[in-house]
């Protein structure tokens, strides 16, 4: 059925409470129901768009209301000397797993060391999937759970942060200092040391 709307094409059923419009496909394109949609397949979105939440009350600081994208998969950890080039420590082990959520991403993963391969300095955590958001000062956290055979003092804990501003590198820390942490040296993981770790970030 053409609606009054000229180009409207209007769906209806006849029940119990007679003729009633369940759907309309606009002339600009846009369909709306009356009821559930319960479709029997995958719902495939184009590139950008997404589930809209426009329509819910939000806050003073709300920048999208749109989840865009929605994903899962495996990542490679790999523990090298900096941030960016420098020394890669010897992996036996290298397990990760990711899932993203609009710009959340959450990632895990083990990681055990077979060789130091001579590196020496800060340790970093490399090779996420999705970079750091690309915001100034904008810090993640990761918690490390478990971290075995490292040459630390005992009873100090590991922990990890995850760079600002695009980065895809998890800085190691340890909590040794009256002052709170500093950063956990690449010859302290030593040549059989082990972690295992997650956490959630934001990405752009």
């Amino acid at each position: 059925y053409q609606g009054s709307n000229q180009g409207d094409l209007l769906f209806y059923t006849n029940g119990s409470s007679g003729v009633t419009e369940r759907m309309r496909i606009k002339s600009d394109g846009v369909i709306t129901t009356t009821g559930d949609f319960q479709p029997g397949a995958d719902i495939q979105m184009a590139d950008g768009r997404g589930i809209s939440f426009a329509a819910d009350a939000h806050d003073g600081g709300m920048t999208s209301e749109l989840l865009d994208d929605y994903e899962e998969g495996t990542w490679s950890p790999q523990v090298w000397n900096n941030h960016s080039g420098g020394t890669q420590l010897g992996a036996g082990t290298a397990v990760g797993r990711y899932v993203k959520i609009g710009q959340l991403v959450h990632i895990q993963g083990y990681w055990i060391c077979d060789g130091l391969n001579g590196a020496s300095g800060n340790a970093y955590l490399r090779n996420l999937p999705y970079v750091s958001h690309s915001t100034n000062n904008l810090y993640g956290s990761i918690s490390i759970g478990y971290a075995a055979n490292f040459n630390i003092t005992a009873n100090t804990s590991v922990g990890g942060y995850i760079n600002h501003n695009g980065s895809a590198a998890i800085g190691l820390t340890q909590y040794d200092t009256t002052q709170g942490i500093s950063s956990l040296q690449a010859s302290e993981i030593s040549a059989d040391g082990s972690i295992i770790f997650g956490g959630t970030y934001i990405t752009n």
